[in-house]
């Protein structure tokens, strides 16, 4: 075993139980006070605090070793020092400290040229970077710790770091990539004879092929996964992967398969108490059921279920019960109770997406400042290199020149670099931008579907309509969030494919066939700030849903007329229709009207009534 490598070190962690750790510490500090190298004391007392897990005193002890006289002799067992440092400091969630003692050890390492030694430090910062969502920076130093790795003795070591790297490559969705190296480190397990480690492989492609949608595939490397598992009795891991098979065959319609699966997995979650896998298969086989009409079983699943994720707080998890209890409820035709469930779920997907912007932005952040450290770093290397080339001026100017120019390319290059990845950062605020008018949209129809349901229970006329006015404002916004999701690097609107789509779907909702007879839009192709479209839009919402309620019914050849054309700088937005008017008095007190005029109010714009003979509203914008 190599003292310097502290993940192997772990492994070894089970030969010692807690009463011989004690023991050893309580000798090994009685070493210390007559031994003439207290650094290799400091260090073998370090790591049994390490073996205890406690990694305060581990951290005490090794720092204390690397301040000792003889730390500073050899540069390797420094740079083993500062290793075995990050390793307490990552242990402890202190990923800052884990990286300065990892790059300070890898700096050691390099000057002496030990290529697995390297292969470790880099595999470290690999995983260091992974933990906190740079990817990027994580294969990098994962794919130099591969490399250095290649053609040694280490292989086991190699697996998983192959095995890392298509994780790391899975969660930036590059699916095929990740198989390539999952597949290598399978390779190197099967030639070792690595059971666990197998079977780990196994699962994790069949996790890739799932989310590709190759069931068959999938199932194939799942099965081969569970007898593995099966071999070593770990039943933990068995349960999980039951319960991924349950899936694939739940997706692909073999229910009894399903059931059968779901059902080993639940039972060995209730021996062995695993709340988060035990919630996932109550939901599962809430699914399994409900997609059997059997609600009645579904519903006994997920209660079970909705307790477990209500009492540890596991939110996707809720998210997926709320999904399919819904799915339930409305399959026994309880619209109340699916409305409230609705409803909480509306909230549930608020928290989970709270929580994703705030784990995004804090991603997006680090990256930021682990990028400007090391730019900091570069330019205050370039600043020295510049400092020695002008000492070198005064003896060969031919040199001093040849010199300078290389200089400006390497700093030319570093803005281009600089601006490369800027660039990748606004492209990651533009995805995150349009994932969060997505999810505006997908709340806006959640509402709208909310009030279509509120709207079947109700048996007053004016309360139906009231909802159903409520239901029309709502999809006026959403139809602007699905567009700005559409596109998600402008803030403005076309205009006239905005209304006609607003016309339409309000025609629609009131159950009117719309066509070229009975409806005219006369509209310019324009493009408009979003702000200023969301304000039209209301008001025409109004206008027009007057029109479908009053006008269109009972009228044997009901019209109804849109234009919005720009002249100069004046943008006119007329509607009319040929319905009986009405007296328009100033205390007129139409929730519609007063919405209309204030809305016309906040667009500065002046607005003309003309109801004797139908209704013609006339409002003129100066832009």
């Amino acid at each position: 075993m190599s003292r310097w490598f502290i993940i192997l070190y772990f492994s070894n962690s089970a030969l010692y139980g807690q009463a011989d750790l004690d023991d050893l510490i309580h000798r090994y500090k009685d070493s210390l006070r007559h031994h003439p190298v207290k650094e290799e004391w400091y260090g073998k007392t370090a790591h049994l605090y390490l073996q205890k897990r406690e990694y305060d005193s581990a951290k005490k002890y090794f720092s204390k070793a690397l301040r000792a006289r003889d730390a500073w002799s050899s540069p390797e067992g420094r740079a083993y020092l500062l290793n075995s440092l990050g390793v307490a400091f990552y242990s402890t969630g202190q990923m800052d400290s884990s990286i300065y003692f990892y790059q300070q050890a890898k700096e050691l390492y390099e000057s002496t040229g030990n290529l697995p030694r390297l292969a470790f430090i880099s595999i470290n910062l690999g995983i260091v970077y992974k933990d906190r969502g740079l990817y990027d920076l994580a294969l990098d130093y994962l794919l130099e710790g591969a490399k250095y790795l290649d053609n040694s003795q280490y292989r086991k070591e190699l697996s998983s770091c192959y095995n890392t790297i298509a994780i790391v490559y899975s969660r930036q969705q590059d699916h095929v990539n990740s198989l390539n190296y999952h597949r290598q480190a399978l390779k190197i397990r099967e030639k070792l004879d690595l059971l666990r480690e197998r079977s780990s492989s196994l699962n994790n492609i069949g996790a890739i092929y799932s989310k590709l949608e190759n069931y068959d595939s999938a199932l194939f490397y799942y099965e081969r996964a569970l007898e593995l598992k099966k071999e070593l009795k770990d039943d933990r891991r068995i349960a999980s992967t039951l319960n991924n098979i349950g899936l694939i065959h739940l997706e692909q319609g073999r229910f009894r398969q399903a059931e059968e699966c779901l059902g080993q997995a639940l039972q060995i979650h209730s021996d062995r108490p695993d709340e988060i896998g035990k919630s996932i298969t109550l939901n599962n086989l809430g699914r399994l059921y409900t997609l059997q009409e059997k609600y009645d079983q579904a519903l006994v699943f997920l209660d079970q279920a909705y307790r477990l994720v209500k009492d540890h707080g596991l939110l996707a998890e809720l998210k997926e019960n709320l999904e399919i209890r819904i799915q339930v409820q409305v399959g026994l035709e309880q619209p109340l109770l699916a409305l409230a469930t609705a409803k909480q779920l509306a909230r549930v997907k608020d928290s989970l997406l709270n929580r994703e912007k705030i784990r995004s932005l804090t991603q997006m952040q680090t990256q930021y400042e682990t990028e400007k450290k090391e730019q900091e770093i570069q330019l205050l290397r370039q600043k020295q290199v510049l400092q020695e080339t002008n000492l070198k001026l005064r003896q060969s100017w031919i040199w001093g020149l040849a010199i300078f120019c290389f200089l400006v390319m390497v700093i030319v290059l570093l803005v281009w670099g600089r601006w490369k990845r800027e660039q990748k950062s606004r492209d990651q605020y533009e995805t995150l931008l349009k994932e969060l008018y997505h999810r505006v949209k997908n709340n806006l129809q959640l509402l709208s579907s909310i009030f279509g349901l509120h709207v079947r229970t109700l048996k007053d006329q004016h309360t139906v309509e009231a909802v159903r006015s409520a239901e029309n404002r709502v999809n006026a916004m959403a139809i602007i969030h699905q567009k700005l999701y559409a596109n998600a690097r402008t803030r403005t609107i076309n205009i006239k494919d905005y209304l006609q789509d607003l016309i339409f779907e309000i025609a629609e909702s009131y159950g009117i066939a719309a066509s070229e007879d009975n409806i005219h839009l006369l509209l310019d192709d324009l493009d408009l700030d979003v702000n200023e479209v969301i304000y039209i839009g209301l008001v025409v919402n109004e206008l027009v849903s007057n029109a479908f309620k009053y006008v269109f019914p009972g009228n044997p050849v009901p019209k109804l007329m849109v234009r919005l054309e720009k002249t100069g700088s004046r943008l006119e937005l007329v509607v009319e229709d040929n319905g009986r008017g009405f007296e328009k008095k100033p205390s007129d007190t139409s929730m519609g009207l007063n919405i209309v005029e204030t809305l016309a109010r906040q667009l500065g714009g002046k607005i003309q009534w003309e109801t004797t003979d139908g209704v013609k509203f006339k409002l003129e914008l100066e832009r």
